[in-house]
């Protein structure tokens, strides 16, 4: 029977398989489930009761620039930013 070893990689390589649609994570997050991954650029047309209502007006259309969103278990997400940590660790992995 072979193992398997897990690749682990820094935050250059990280970008390249968020842009492939990959789900990472770091080795060193405390949060079990934690990861990240890449929402592609969109438009939207803004419709009245809907969240872009409060800040554009019904039938605009928006377009979002791509972002790595973060998630926690149970399926709380939100926009990520990196850390220094984060941009320099050596122990991202893809889930």
């Amino acid at each position: 029977m072979t193992s398997v070893v897990e690749q682990r990689f820094g935050f250059d390589v990280a970008l390249t398989k968020l842009e492939e649609g990959k789900r990472l994570q770091r080795v060193g997050w405390q949060n079990l489930g934690e990861f990240i991954f890449l929402v592609p650029p969109a438009s939207e047309k803004v419709i009245a009761g809907d969240y872009l209502s409060t800040a554009f007006k019904e039938g605009a259309k928006i377009e979002m620039n791509p972002f790595i969103m973060r998630c926690l278990p149970p399926n709380k997400c939100m926009p990520w930013n990196a850390t220094h940590t984060d941009l320099l660790s050596k122990d991202w992995r893809v889930l």
